[in-house]
């Protein structure tokens, strides 16, 4: 081989030994970018869990105050009944 066509092997080595360690670079960050976003989608994960327990907390109240406002609202009707009855009687 003559020295010129050395020359440009070296050139072209060194070249590649300067992209492959740049890809390691790039590799390294996308790998710690990755990480940071596993990072986040879990917390998001974990606040959309939060939210919906509290949603469940939320509508298992309101079924209960429901509920309660029906018995109630059937005890007074269930009352007024019988103050009308008793009001018949005095008649």
């Amino acid at each position: 081989m003559n020295s010129e066509a050395i020359k440009d092997l070296e050139k072209t080595i060194k070249r590649a030994i300067e992209v492959i360690a740049s890809l390691k670079d790039e590799k390294l960050n996308v790998e710690k970018e990755n990480e940071s976003l596993r990072r986040q989608v879990e917390s998001l994960r974990k606040q959309v869990e939060e939210q919906a327990k509290a949603l469940s907390k939320k509508s298992e109240v309101r079924q209960h105050r429901d509920s309660d406002s029906q018995a109630i609202k059937a005890r007074l009707e269930k009352l007024v009944g019988r103050l009308a009855a008793l009001e018949d009687s005095w008649n």
